[in-house]
């Protein structure tokens, strides 16, 4: 779909047309956007975890102890930065794209917490 514009300047004119991003026909149903709620409530999380274990990296590093790994800590400030993206398309983007970057999130939550906080 696109629309016309005519411009006159001093005798000439000239049209240009451009794309015009039609309305949206079919917005997200409740079961969307609830998905979408918890896999942005677990990407927070994952950043709330991440900050934690750089927390107390610093707090253990400041006190001469032994504190959390660094495989465990890179871990989490990745994984926090993936779910942030993937969770920014799942905010924009309608339909599928929605659907698997929230599950993708959900998935990655809880990997991670079954990996380095559960078992």
């Amino acid at each position: 779909m696109s629309t016309t514009r005519s411009i006159s300047a001093e005798g000439s004119q000239v049209t240009e047309e451009y794309p015009v991003r039609p309305a949206r026909a079919n917005p997200p149903g409740i079961a969307g956007r609830i998905l979408a709620w918890f896999s942005g409530a677990a990407a927070a999380a994952l950043v709330l975890l991440a900050l934690v274990l750089l927390g107390a990296v610093v707090v253990t590093a400041l006190d001469d102890r032994p504190g959390p790994l660094a495989g465990t800590v890179i871990v989490h400030v990745l994984a926090a930065l993936v779910t942030v993206v993937l969770q920014r398309f799942a905010d924009r983007y309608p339909g599928r794209v929605r659907v698997l970057c929230s599950w993708a999130v959900l998935v990655i939550f809880v990997v991670v917490l079954a990996l380095y906080w559960w078992f």
